[in-house]
């Protein structure tokens, strides 16, 4: 029972966190596109994002999680996304720390995904509810 809701989590968490962009003056690992980011739109992006957009700021941490595999720009542009009070992005952050191993990371996750269990908001609240007894398994 517990695997279920572990793959219906990633698969949901996969789902929410599809790539949303890639440059066109890079080579993506995936591609669609009606995700692309055109090229001089990304610093105008990054402003956007760090002026407060959390849109802004997730679809950056989707370009480069999910289009070019670059996980360490996809936490930090998750963390501004949540940061921003993104609820995506806040579900996103604590689905992302929760999968590092080390116990720190961990403690911060707990910190986003009750956030984004308590803002309620559909389905992220409920994913944060799984992932939230996920860890509270591995302890």
């Amino acid at each position: 029972m517990r695997h279920r809701y572990s793959c219906i989590i990633a698969v949901v968490s996969a789902l929410l966190l599809i790539p949303a962009a890639f440059a066109q003056d890079e080579k993506p690992v995936i591609g669609i596109n009606s995700f692309i980011i055109p090229a001089e739109d990304l610093e105008p992006l990054k402003t956007a994002a760090l002026a407060g957009s959390g849109r802004a700021a997730y679809r950056l941490a989707q370009y480069y999680g999910f289009a070019f595999l670059n996980f360490e720009e996809q936490l930090h542009w998750m963390t501004i996304a949540a940061e921003n009070n993104d609820q995506t992005g806040i579900y996103g952050l604590g689905f992302l720390l929760a999968k590092k191993p080390d116990p720190v990371s961990r403690i911060r996750a707990r910190y986003w995904l009750e956030k984004s269990r308590d803002q309620g908001v559909e389905p992220t609240a409920s994913l944060a509810r799984q992932l939230l007894q996920e860890l509270d398994t591995r302890k």
